[in-house]
């Protein structure tokens, strides 16, 4: 069977909200902030703090499709 699938939205003023696979195969939304680090690079940092911080590099922006690498 299908399972769920991970995701994140980035926000306007530095807001970000993760979303990993819940016990039910749900959704579980995890809130946190972006910051710029650099022209290509956002530093994320999710609130709870079971996981720390991490880099997003931009690979692309190309016709309304943002590209991003997990450093």
């Amino acid at each position: 069977p299908s399972r769920g699938r991970t995701g994140f939205v980035i926000k306007t003023y530095g807001r970000f909200e993760q979303f990993d696979i819940a016990p039910a195969d749900g959704l579980a939304a995890r809130p946190g902030t972006w910051m710029s680090d650099g022209a290509t690079r956002l530093r994320i940092h999710l609130t709870d703090g079971r996981d720390p911080d991490y880099t997003l590099e931009i690979i692309s922006l190309e016709k309304q499709v943002l590209k991003l690498r997990r450093l």
